[in-house]
């Protein structure tokens, strides 16, 4: 089936539709244009099985009555083709009969199996006639008749519309644990619709006239014309990319045009779009104005959609007795959901919320909640009625809706998405207009409650700094910084620098001992009369008067004429003054090349200034072509006179390799010297230096020394870093109150990390109140900035609704972003959304490339799940021997479900030689974790002796601990080794299964779920 057609089904299963699930789930048991998967075909057929699709139901029995893609469950697979029987379909009335006769998930009855056998008959199932005769054949006789004759259905029929699919199922990797198979002789019909799946073209629930050669450009007629159906189907078109690409605003144009005219679909529609802000501004009060007019005209979604703002507050004032009325209304037309919201609101009863914590490289958090890799859930909610705005078929009106399958009860969110799940355990989205059931009396979000000093409101400026550093004491005398004794030399006495910074700042200059009063000048005199007679220090000096306006006027021409006569009479202050003023063309016309000559001739005068001023040139080619190497000359010689900033500048160069060999050693004690003399940037880069061990010992006691000797003259960087040190404990007392403070402090002047660290603080509570929207607020400033720690933790945060509205499209663009730049855990993050069809597309190609991204640095859940991927064969080529790597490297950090794989892989001689002792070690790592599968697959190589010795006792222990489980294997295992077993044996068994069991029950009990659960029950006493 080509790709596109593809694409097209997914997206309408994602919106809902329940024809396209169907299709996929049919084409993931057959392997056609999708990776052979009967998971996930379990999965889509679930979906549509639930909105009544009596061929999904029959399938999805079919696998479960075959135990493919899920648990073998006789009874499920009796229920589903009941379902399906009672909606006509002739092979689920075939299966449904044959399940009577034998007795196969409920109780042997003849006189029922016939009653569906002739349903079957009567519709034309040559089978199931021949199964009436050879049953009526074995009523009157004993009164416990023989089981009937096999009678294999063909595979293939002339004239019929049904091929078989499952009989033989291609090679795939085996179950975790092995099922009941049904007798192969036994006369199961596992077949489906021999044609392909209905091309996917535009077709419109409102639609009933016979489609044109042209049927996309007939429904633009008919809309431009008036129709008010056809207005609205181009909108929904125009929605779902049927046009083109999705386009949300020409889709709102036409649906509006529709709902003006009264279609209450449209109104609907309109209202959704208004509370998602698609296509439109976000409107909540408009959104509750057009559900309303839908909701008046009978609309059973509107009115579910309407009772559920009135619950929660949303547009329209909180009104518990509205929302009941509007649910009343909804639930009359068969609504489940309403139905079910109305049962919870009636009862008061309300569910704690549930978060998840996802734990980050900078601080440990909370592990995330536990979440099995097959099930693919997109939020956090009940089953939600379809809304079917785009459908292949309209359903017939009065098909009954099916009741919905009993589930586990979801953990509460924050409001749900317009866009929600349409099954609680689906992976997809489901049509564009549903809303989600409310959760049961949820309490109110409670509004984040910002400290007046700690406000943050985005987008404006960020607040004054409200947590300021104390103010710097006086200065004391400069720190110094000790290290071993070669990075201790002894340097000439120097008098103090002039220069602390790579930028040059020029010198004061050196003045004669004696005082120089400018003259005063008669008309008749020349000022370049009188300088001749001047020595150069006094022509110097005196032109130093006239630059700076020094008891004379201020004259430019008159000091570089004078300065100019000293330096050309070999002054080295004169020569490097001059040098500055062709720089700036003041007094002298300005020449970059003259100023060099200047530098250059000062410098060869060991004038320290200019020596560091000419290296600067060199480094950066200012005036001169780069040359680094000149320019580590020049710092050496100014730095081995003692000059704070050449000695810092020869550091850095040292330390990148430019112009010299690359050597941290030499580095490091080129800081150290600079950093005893006070230089700032001297002090930042040796702590980085004693911080990371370049060059020099690692010590975080000595960083945390430079870092604060260089913060305490108001160096940001190292403020920053300080704050790392103290939050961690390293070199230092840990102090998160400290922490906080510089964090805070420097992320006040726009230091993207410190914006993410100050946001982490908010968010975990560290050294301040824990507050979620101050945190997004500071993530959403440093992620501006593309800060991908800030990126991340901020779509953690949307994705579930931590101080922000909660949106997983949002959460997806974020986790993007970091991805790009390489964020282990946001790679890992954003593959689990793409591979769960959250807030985007199910894409496993693109989803194995995220994991795979996340996995190649160390995320053991992405490569648990890249494992998988490799191992089915799913959005990469089947390749076991790649699964088998991925799944040692998360078994060996704990993962449960990679252990229990590996051992099977052992266990089997799979890809890897067999080895039953290797198996047994996975299964008893995996067992530890209170995995069931692998406990009862431990009994069994305990049975039969299997990489260890044989032993009933601890087989026994093992089945019947899992028995407890309601695991029906492990129970028939357990009630087969006991007759095995001596009375003493089985004693000691029951007791180790005992002590076992209070192991595994701590270990079940601490998952947040159970938790949660806890905590719900205790607060209903």
């Amino acid at each position: 089936m080509a790709s596109a057609n593809i694409k097209s089904l997914q997206l309408k299963a994602q919106q809902g539709d329940a024809h396209a699930q169907y299709q996929l789930g049919h084409l993931y048991t057959r392997g056609e244009g999708v990776p052979l998967d009967y998971s996930l075909a379990a999965d889509y057929l679930d979906k549509a099985a639930r909105r009544g699709h009596a061929d999904a139901q029959f399938l999805l029995g079919a696998l479960y009555q075959q135990g493919k893609g899920v648990a073998a469950d006789y009874e499920r697979a009796v229920g589903l083709y009941r379902k399906a029987a009672e909606q006509g379909h002739t092979l689920a009335q075939f299966n449904l009969a044959y399940c009577f006769e034998i007795g196969e998930g409920v109780e042997k009855n003849a006189d029922e199996a016939l009653i569906w056998y002739r349903k079957a008959a009567d519709s034309g199932d040559e089978d199931a006639r021949q199964a009436i005769i050879e049953l009526e054949k074995t009523l009157p006789k004993a009164a416990a008749p023989a089981a009937p004759a096999p009678m294999a259905r063909p595979a293939h029929r002339p004239g019929s519309e049904m091929e078989a699919v499952l009989s033989t199922a291609p090679s795939v990797a085996p179950e975790p644990a092995p099922v009941p198979k049904p007798d192969s002789s036994a006369p199961i019909s596992i077949s489906l619709p021999s044609q392909e799946p209905a091309p996917v073209t535009a077709t419109f629930a409102t639609t009933s006239s016979p489609a044109s050669d042209d049927p996309q450009a007939k429904m633009v007629a008919e809309a431009e014309a008036g129709d008010a159906s056809a207005q609205f189907d181009l909108g929904i078109a125009y929605v779902n990319g049927i046009m083109g690409q999705p386009n949300y605003e020409t889709a709102v144009q036409w649906i509006r045009r529709a709902a003006e005219q009264g279609l209450p679909e449209a109104q609907f529609a309109l209202g959704a779009h208004y509370h998602r802000g698609e296509g439109v501004s976000q409107d909540y009060t408009k959104a509750v104005e057009w559900y309303r007019q839908a909701a008046l005209q009978g609309n059973a979604a509107a009115q579910f959609n309407l009772g559920y703002c009135y619950e929660i507050g949303e547009g329209v004032p909180k009104d518990r007795d509205e929302a009941v009325a509007w649910y009343r209304r909804a639930a009359a037309q068969g609504d489940p959901e309403a139905k079910a919201a109305l049962q919870d609101l009636t009862k008061g009863e309300a569910n704690p919320e549930a978060e998840t914590v996802l734990s980050t490289r900078p601080q440990p958090a909370p592990a995330p909640e536990p979440e099995p890799a097959p099930v693919v859930e997109i939020a956090p909610v009940v089953e939600v009625k379809p809304v079917e705005v785009v459908a292949e078929t309209p359903a017939p009106a009065s098909e009954p809706a099916p009741a919905p399958e009993p589930e586990a009860p979801a953990p509460a969110s924050e409001p749900p998405l317009i866009i929600p799940t349409s099954v609680a355990t689906a992976g997809m989205t489901q049509a564009p207009y549903a809303m989600a059931a409310p959760e049961p009396e949820p309490a109110p979000a409670p509004v984040p409650v910002l400290t007046p000093v700690a406000a943050y409101v985005p987008p404006t400026p960020m607040p004054s700094p409200v947590f300021l550093a104390p103010p710097p004491a006086p200065l004391s005398p400069p720190t110094t910084f000790f290290t071993p004794a070669q990075f201790a030399p002894a340097p000439a006495p120097m008098p103090a620098p002039t220069f602390t910074e790579p930028t040059f700042v020029p010198p004061q200059p050196v003045t004669a001992p004696e005082q120089v009063v400018a003259p005063a000048f008669e008309e008749t005199e020349s000022l370049m009369g009188v300088a001749q007679t001047a020595n150069p220090s006094e022509q110097y000096a005196l032109g130093q008067k006239y630059l700076i306006g020094d008891g004379v006027p201020q004259d430019f021409v008159a000091a570089g004429m004078l300065i100019q006569l000293a330096a050309e009479n070999g002054n080295p202050e004169a020569q490097f003054s001059l040098a500055e003023l062709c720089t700036r063309g003041q007094g002298v016309p300005q020449n970059y090349a003259e100023s060099i000559v200047w530098f250059h001739k000062a410098a060869e005068q060991d004038h320290v200034g200019a020596q560091f001023t000419l290296a600067t040139k060199y480094e950066l080619g200012e005036g001169v072509p780069q040359d680094y190497a000149a320019a580590a000359r020049w710092y050496q010689r100014a730095a081995d006179r003692n000059n704070a900033a050449a000695q810092f500048a020869l550091g850095c160069l040292y330390q990148k390799g430019q112009g010299v060999s690359q050597d941290h050693v030499t580095a490091a004690r080129w800081f150290l010297q600079s950093a005893n003399q006070g230089n700032i940037s001297a002090q930042h880069k040796l702590g980085v230096c004693y911080q990371h061990g370049h060059g020099i010992a690692q010590d975080y006691a000595k960083a945390a020394q430079c870092f604060r000797a260089a913060a305490d003259q108001g160096h940001l960087e190292s403020k920053f870093l300080l704050a790392q040190l103290l939050r961690q404990g390293l070199g230092v007392e840990r102090d998160v109150n400290q922490a906080y403070v510089l964090y805070r402090t420097v992320a006040d002047n726009g230091h993207a990390g410190a914006q993410f660290f100050t946001g982490f603080c908010y968010e975990f509570g560290d050294g301040v109140a824990q507050d979620f929207a101050e945190a997004t607020g500071w993530y959403r400033l440093a992620a501006d900035q593309n800060e991908p720690n800030a990126q991340f933790r901020l779509g953690f945060c949307t994705e579930f609704g931590r101080g922000v509205l909660q949106s997983h499209q949002a959460a997806v663009a974020w986790y993007r972003k970091a991805a790009d730049a390489g964020h282990a855990e946001a790679q890992a993050r954003l593959g689990r959304c793409i591979d769960r069809g959250l807030g985007t597309l199910q894409d496993f190609a693109e989803a194995a490339k995220y994991f795979r991204m996340a996995g190649q640095q160390g995320i053991h859940e992405a490569q648990a799940r890249l494992a998988q991927y490799c191992d089915l064969g799913l959005g990469v080529a089947q390749d076991q021997q790649e699964a088998v790597k991925w799944y040692r490297l998360s078994a060996e950090a704990g993962i449960a479900d990679s252990q229990a794989r590996l051992g099977q892989f052992f266990e089997a001689g799979q890809v890897v030689p067999q080895d039953y002792a290797e198996a047994v070690k996975w299964y008893s790592r995996a067992a530890e974790q209170a995995h069931l599968d692998s406990q009862f697959r431990l009994g069994s190589c305990y049975e039969l002796g299997r990489g260890v010795a044989q032993d009933y006792v601890e087989a026994y222990k093992w089945y019947n601990l899992v028995g407890a489980f309601g695991y029906q294997r492990a129970v028939e295992a357990r009630d087969k080794v006991i007759r095995l077993m001596s009375p003493w044996q089985i004693t000691e068994g029951q007791k180790r299964a005992s002590e076992a069991y209070k192991l595994v029950r701590q270990k079940l009990a601490a998952g947040k779920e159970a938790a949660d659960k806890l905590k719900e029950v205790l607060g209903k006493k």
